[in-house]
Formats: structure tokens, C-alpha cells, sequence
């Protein structure tokens, strides 16, 4: 029968991360032509990222009723692992003020880390309208596909313990 300390809790655990990041942008000065406008935005985002963990674990036991043993769980492995990962992305979007009370900003970002295969493109684009003839009033609409970030606890953790189960 269990007593004392059991179970399948972590008994010890260190945990470090670690980022790095640079980010630029630059913005062009506006282009008006027609009582209209542009004006270019661009950037870039460069992340280096590190994850580093070591963790213990006990093992456990399941009984019947009667205090016989049906399992016992034990962990392999060494539970101690690091990765990292760079990651960077570009964007580039265009304010076009074609009335003074109405706005569209459209754009794309491509976004690559050292994980994945193939970085992706995604566009961006919104609206806003201030009309004259409702003071005090401002309409905003946008759409975009935002992807997640690759999450490096996801690929870290094939190197993490493992259970061995025994059946009795």
C-alpha cells in the first residue's frame, strides 16, 4: 500500500528559457497624388529562442482493493534536454488615404523558423472611415491570418522521460 511520498508528481524540475530579438522597421515618406496618398511600411522580426529542462519523476504503483499490486509505473530516460530555435519574419503594408475620412491599410507578412519545412505568407488588410457627415463617429474593420508561433515545448519533448509500465 502506498505511503509517504507517491505518485507520478515531478519530484524535482529546473526549467530555463531564453530569447533574443531584433526588430526594424522603416517607414517611406508619403506619395500623395489626387488629393490621395500612400505611404510604405516595412519591417523585420529575428527571434532566437532556447528551452532547457531536466526533470525527475517517481514511479507509482496501482493496487486492487485487496493491496495485491496490478501496475507498476516507472520512468526512463534522464528527463534533461535542450533546443532552440531561430525564427524571423518580414512584412511590408501600404496606408492608402483616399479621402480624408477614409483609409484602407493592406499588407504581408512571411513568417519562417528553423523548425518547420516552409515559412508562410499571409495577408492583412483593413478599413477606416471617419464620414464627415456623422461627427465624432469612426468605423474600423480589418481581416488577417495571424499563424501561431511554433511552440518549442512541442519539439523538445521526444527527449523528455519516459513510462515503462509493469504488469503483475
Amino acid at each position: 500500500r502506498p505511503t509517504g511520498r507517491s505518485g507520478n508528481a515531478v519530484t524535482d524540475a529546473t526549467n530555463y528559457s531564453n530569447r533574443h530579438q531584433f526588430m526594424a522597421s522603416a517607414i517611406l515618406k508619403k506619395m500623395n497624388s489626387f488629393k490621395q496618398s500612400h505611404q510604405l511600411k516595412g519591417g523585420i522580426d529575428l527571434n532566437y529562442s532556447e528551452i532547457c529542462r531536466d526533470y525527475k519523476r517517481s514511479g507509482y504503483q496501482h493496487y486492487r482493493l485487496s493491496g495485491i499490486p496490478t501496475t507498476l509505473v516507472t520512468f526512463g530516460g534522464n528527463g534533461k534536454y535542450c533546443g532552440s530555435m531561430v525564427d524571423g519574419a518580414a512584412y511590408l503594408q501600404d496606408r492608402w488615404t483616399i479621402a480624408p475620412w477614409l483609409v484602407i491599410e493592406g499588407g504581408v507578412r512571411f513568417d519562417k523558423d528553423s523548425i518547420l519545412p516552409e515559412g508562410i505568407l499571409t495577408p492583412r488588410v483593413s478599413l477606416t472611415m471617419m464620414p464627415p457627415w456623422l461627427p465624432k463617429t469612426k468605423f474600423s474593420a480589418g481581416i488577417g491570418l495571424m499563424p501561431s508561433p511554433t511552440h518549442l515545448g512541442v519539439f523538445t519533448r521526444k527527449f523528455d522521460q519516459y513510462s515503462i509500465n509493469t504488469h503483475f
